[in-house]
């Protein structure tokens, strides 16, 4: 059994583990435009290396009322911005902290029981805590679907739609 490495992130209170093979680059605040018919994960788009990329969200990911602030206010109070390339596009992520890379053993990997939110599939329990992880791949499709309305069906896409493969074996 082999382990994969998570970034250990809070965000609105929530432990949160996400894959580092997207991760790219963790700087500070970030200062974000909005764009016009934003959706709840899609909150602006700032410029990185010379493009603009978008700054997407997790929309309500516990499940609560939608946030109130707006993009600029939102991205700029959180301590750090992620940037990661997933689904072959790059976006960035802003959180309140990125705390640790942590090595997780697969076994450790369950099936999301108790948090599970619009892109979290899966969980990992220490005893101490219950982490989500998200799946990055699930948010940048869903945010290009709305954004562009090309999914076939209209409709939005499943929330494992980018965790094909991801954890194969876990059930």
């Amino acid at each position: 059994m082999g382990s994969t490495r998570f970034l250990a992130v809070e965000l609105d209170g929530q432990a949160l583990l996400l894959d580092v093979r997207y991760i790219k680059e963790v700087t500070g605040p970030c200062d974000s435009m909005d764009v016009p018919h934003k959706s709840g994960e899609l909150e602006g788009v700032f410029l990185w290396n010379g493009k603009a990329i978008p700054l997407v969200s997790l929309g309500n990911f516990d499940n609560s009322e939608p946030r109130t602030l707006s993009t600029r206010r939102s991205a700029q109070r959180r301590k750090r911005t992620l940037i990661f390339h997933a689904s072959g596009e790059w976006a960035g992520l802003a959180v309140d902290d990125a705390t640790d890379i942590v090595d997780i053993e697969s076994t450790q990997v369950l099936p999301a029981r108790h948090n599970p939110g619009p892109y979290t599939t899966y969980e990992v329990d220490d005893g101490q805590i219950i982490r989500p992880i998200v799946d990055l791949a699930a948010l940048i499709s869903r945010v290009l679907d709305v954004s562009s309305h090309s999914h076939a069906g209209g409709g939005p896409l499943p929330s494992n739609a980018g965790s094909a493969g991801l954890f194969e074996g876990v059930e």
